[in-house]
């Protein structure tokens, strides 16, 4: 997707059909594809890998708004965020069935804005994030979070390039599981207050700065 749209689903499921893909390096198409400076909401919409597509939403300098939307059946991600120039994604409601829900990449060296992401309701798994310089700003603000496994719901990724992870507010909603923060350098933020249930430990591993002013912890 190129250019400003709207895709109002009406409760139908985009499935994915007929994908090759590389078995040994797990590579492959994704099922939609957000290019940069393209703005894009979709709504009452189910987003279907079908056990082949990459990742269900790739976003590429761009926004995706997705309102009471579903991704399954990826083979890696859900909606992954791509580092390069700065992108933005918000979620209302629905589910994202993939064990690797959300995931960031912030932008690289020369890009001065960071990805941002608003979660205000949902399901989702795990949010992952892999910054490269210039960190993510993510705000929780509703929704539920819950890892099948033993990975954390809420994880920052160790990578020697990057500066931090960037800042993290969650205000709201309930993550059934851990928070592990493995910042490499000062900067990065974990801000916890308001109405957030979080059910796990949060494990600091290394330089990031944590406040928790209310909530549940």
């Amino acid at each position: 997707l190129t250019q400003d749209l709207t895709i109002d689903g009406g409760g139908h499921t985009l499935t994915a059909t007929g994908i090759s893909y590389d078995t040994g390096s797990g590579g492959g198409p994704n099922l939609i594809n957000v290019e940069e400076g393209a703005r894009v909401i979709l709504r009452d919409l189910t987003i279907d890998g079908g056990s082949q597509a990459k990742n269900g939403l790739n976003l590429y300098g761009s926004t995706a708004v997705l309102e009471n939307v579903t991704v399954e059946n990826c083979r890696w991600y859900a909606v992954d965020n791509l580092a390069g120039s700065p992108s933005r994604f918000a979620m209302d409601a629905g589910t994202i069935g993939e064990e690797v829900s959300v995931f960031f990449q912030s932008g690289n060296a020369g890009v001065s804005a960071p990805t941002t992401g608003v979660i205000s309701g949902g399901t989702y798994r795990q949010v992952g994030f892999l910054p490269e310089t210039t960190g993510v700003e993510l705000t929780i603000t509703g929704g539920t979070f819950t890892s099948n496994t033993s990975a954390p719901v809420l994880t920052t990724m160790n990578n020697s390039a990057a500066q931090h992870s960037g800042t993290i507010k969650i205000t709201g909603g309930t993550l059934n599981g851990d928070i592990v923060l493995t910042d490499p350098k000062t900067g990065g933020k974990l801000e916890i207050s308001q109405d957030a249930v979080i059910n796990g430990d949060i494990i600091n591993k290394k330089f990031a700065d944590v406040t928790v002013t209310g909530g549940t912890v």
